[in-house]
């Protein structure tokens, strides 16, 4: 099976112009014109294949769903160059992540380059799982660290990267 790819763009030449770039180092290509509030990230990390991952998540601070594709990704550095031929590379976002899972919850402690330490809770709805009890996790997790409501950022890190460029 052919590792596939998602491009989203409304410039339709240069969506041609990619699924011709990608087909041809063998990959799967899917095309979409519009990407409303998604977000597009090439997800590299040491010892594992790579990831383009495609998803949407609204930018508040409440508890909020996300909805994403993950998509394999056999040669990362051909498809970096690509996208960041075509699309410029808006953020790099250094980070070390340890995961943890506590039942249907992940619990992301992440160390983020030029911006921190950060707690993440993603509770997975699978089949067999549902929201309520998601929901009801993460708040004891919440509340067994000690965070406040008003500690939650309702942004990405690269969002958060971005914002404190602009600062200096």
């Amino acid at each position: 099976m052919r590792a596939r790819v998602l491009i989203v763009d409304d410039d339709e030449v240069y969506l041609d112009g990619m699924k011709e770039l990608l087909e041809e180092a063998g990959y799967e290509v899917f095309l979409a014109t519009s990407f409303e509030d998604g977000r597009l990230k090439l997800r590299e990390t040491v010892g594992r294949r790579a990831e383009l991952i495609a998803y949407d998540r609204p930018d508040h601070a409440d508890v909020r769903a996300s909805d994403y594709d993950l998509i394999s990704i056999d040669d990362p550095a051909t498809l970096k160059r690509g996208l960041a031929r075509t699309l410029g590379v808006r953020v790099v976002v250094v980070k070390r992540r340890e995961l943890l899972m506590w039942y249907n919850v992940r619990i992301h402690l992440d160390r983020v380059e030029g911006l921190g330490s950060f707690v993440e809770f993603e509770a997975v709805i699978s089949e067999g799982e549902d929201e309520a009890t998601g929901h009801e996790r993460v708040a004891m997790l919440a509340e067994a660290l000690r965070l406040r409501d008003e500690d939650r950022i309702a942004t990405s890190y690269s969002n958060l990267i971005e914002a404190a460029r602009r600062a200096v």
